[in-house]
C-alpha cells in the first residue's frame, strides 16, 4: 500500500519525503527515536496529501512543512508522557 501511494503522489509530496530522508540521515545515530517521528509523518503526510497541497501552492516550501510537522509531533509525544520514566524525566533507553 504504501509503495502504491509513493507512485501516485504529486512532486510536492514527494519533496517532503525527500526532506524527511534527508533529515533521517542527519539523526541518523539516533535511529530508533526518530524512526517513531519518522513513521508518523509519512503517515500523515500521505493521508493529508491535499492540505499540504494547498499550503505549498500558498508558498510554504517542503521542507519549511516538515520542520514545522517535526516540531509539531515531538511536542505532542514529550507532552503525552508516554516517554518518560518518572514526571519530567525522559527514559534514556528510548
Amino acid at each position: 500500500m504504501k509503495f502504491l501511494k509513493r507512485l501516485k503522489s504529486s512532486q510536492e509530496i514527494k519533496a517532503m519525503i525527500g526532506v524527511l530522508n534527508e533529515v533521517s540521515l542527519k539523526y541518523k545515530y539516533e535511529k530508533y527515536n526518530f524512526k517513531i517521528i519518522e513513521d508518523l509523518i509519512e503517515k500523515v503526510i500521505y493521508e493529508e496529501e491535499k492540505h499540504f497541497l494547498g499550503l505549498i501552492k500558498k508558498g510554504k516550501t517542503p521542507r519549511y512543512l516538515v520542520y514545522v510537522a517535526i516540531a509539531n509531533l515531538t511536542g505532542d509525544l514529550l507532552e503525552s508522557g508516554r516517554y518518560h520514566i518518572y514526571r519530567g524525566v525522559l527514559n534514556p533507553i528510548i
